[in-house]
């Protein structure tokens, strides 16, 4: 992970503390707005200690996610989105659940986190969701002297049931209407096990059958509202969801577009290397939405420049003309005029970040070794000829390094049976970790053998041997 200075460090927590605050403030407030003399001195004692509980409760679950995501560290927005999507979940749940038990689209928390965060995330999300829906109801009727609402706990546990569920089964779903009908479908499920709850609890079923209608809500009103919301986070907090990954991903897209009319060679470069991206992203537990976008705009940067770079020349090579110092210049600006790209196109920063990673710190060698041959052996400053970082921060952006530099250097060999490229491919791997380009991210030893046999599999399929066919006989 990049070193954090100070002045991000107190803008990350004040960003965290805010966002905090205003989900504590907004639970407390829908929680009194639904109460009668909400504003009597035993309700103002209750709602005293649930700001206390709720506050709590939410700090642990900051701390929790923190501690097993990283990146919810070094990314205030992704902690800022995590609390809203609790604070409208708790909102909705609880002004429909004033109205009646059954009108709950309990799990709408679940269904939009899992489209932005990992399975883990949204669990817990869900979990500590569940348990700040029952502390309110707990408190406010311990207040009012009457026992547990049946109904109110039937409708909690289905939900949290289900919100596992959902956590887990949804995350890989891309295509909407797959998201929109395992979600009608487990919801409906959730209906089941609330019926089948009520059925084993005495006197619970006492509403009248008319009122059931509202579980209508319970399964299509979270899919409705996720489906609603999805675009409003993603533009308010600049998370992605995997159906926005799969967007960019699309050939129209207009900086892909310009891309491929503009950059030819880095086009087909780009659509290469993603492949190889994709793969090894699978292979050790990425996310290979994320993966494939992140490796169709590695290069983008090139756009600037185009007829600068070899994939995209013909016959004339311009560097023939320049000196190395300039032509280093040139090559190695390609990263931050990528990063600039993305997020003017707004790209998302994931993405426009592993554009400016993805070189690391590393040296452009062939210009490097051109200007100390014509300096006759006097010394030559490195920096001028090396990427100006950083180096990478998550195991994508190495991936991405890894995969870029055995495409093009693989593309230049001759020879490629899979002991040539497996030497090759564990070449330019351990160059990489001995320059230290991937001490700031988290990719393992283990990752590394892995995304190495996944390679050499990946390149000694496209580059296959095929049977040379006869000429057909001229008549």
């Amino acid at each position: 992970m990049q070193a954090l200075t100070g002045r991000e460090k107190v803008l990350n927590s004040v960003t965290v503390v805010a966002a905090w605050a205003v989900c504590v403030g907004a639970c407390l407030v829908n929680s009194l707005a639904v109460r009668k003399d909400a504003y009597s001195s035993d309700y103002l004692a209750a709602t005293l200690g649930l700001a206390v509980v709720f506050a709590v409760i939410l700090t642990v679950m900051c701390v929790y996610v923190s501690r097993f995501r990283r990146s919810f560290m070094t990314n205030p927005k992704m902690n800022a989105a995590l609390f809203a999507i609790l604070a409208a979940s708790f909102t909705v749940d609880t002004l429909l659940g004033s109205v009646n038990a059954y009108a709950v689209p309990i799990t709408f928390a679940a269904m939009l986190a899992c489209s932005f965060f990992d399975s883990r995330v949204s669990f817990v999300l869900n979990a500590f969701l569940t348990v700040m829906l029952a502390v309110s109801g707990i408190a406010y009727d311990f207040v009012l002297g009457v026992p547990v609402d049946l109904t109110e706990a039937a409708v909690l546990t289905a939900g949290f049931l289900i919100g596992t569920l959902i956590s887990f089964l949804l995350r890989r779903n891309v295509s909407r209407m797959s998201f929109i009908l395992l979600g009608v479908l487990l919801n409906a499920a959730g209906v089941l096990i609330l019926l089948l709850f009520l059925a084993f609890a005495p006197g619970a079923v006492s509403a009248a059958p008319v009122r059931y209608a509202f579980l209508t809500i319970f399964v299509f009103g979270p899919v409705l509202l996720c489906l609603m919301l999805q675009p409003l986070f993603e533009r308010v907090f600049n998370v992605t969801s995997n159906f926005r990954l799969v967007e960019l991903t699309d050939p129209n897209h207009p900086l892909l577009r310009r891309l491929a009319e503009e950059a030819p060679g880095t086009f087909n470069h780009s659509l290469t290397v993603a492949n190889l991206v994709e793969t090894c992203a699978n292979r050790i537990g990425e996310n290979v939405y994320m993966a494939r976008a992140a490796a169709y705009y590695h290069d983008i940067g090139k756009i600037m420049n185009p007829g600068m770079f070899a994939e995209n020349q013909s016959d004339h090579n311009i560097h023939d003309e320049l000196t190395p110092e300039v032509s280093a210049e040139v090559i190695r600006n390609h990263t931050v005029y990528g990063a600039q790209l993305c997020k003017e196109n707004r790209i998302p920063c994931e993405i426009a970040q592993i554009a400016r990673e993805h070189h690391g710190t590393t040296v452009i060698a062939y210009f490097y070794n051109k200007a100390r041959e014509m300096t006759d052996g006097r010394e030559v400053d490195v920096k001028e000829f090396s990427y100006a970082g950083p180096t990478p921060s998550t195991k994508i952006a190495a991936l991405v390094m890894i995969c870029d530099s055995c495409e093009a250097a693989i593309r230049a060999m001759n020879d490629h049976d899979a002991a040539a490229v497996d030497k090759l491919v564990a070449e330019i791997v351990n160059a990489r970790l001995r320059a230290g380009q991937f001490d700031d991210c988290p990719i393992t030893m283990q990752d590394l053998h892995a995304v190495r046999k996944t390679i050499v599999n990946a390149i000694c399929g496209l580059y296959h041997k095929r049977i040379a066919y006869p000429k057909a006989d001229e008549e």
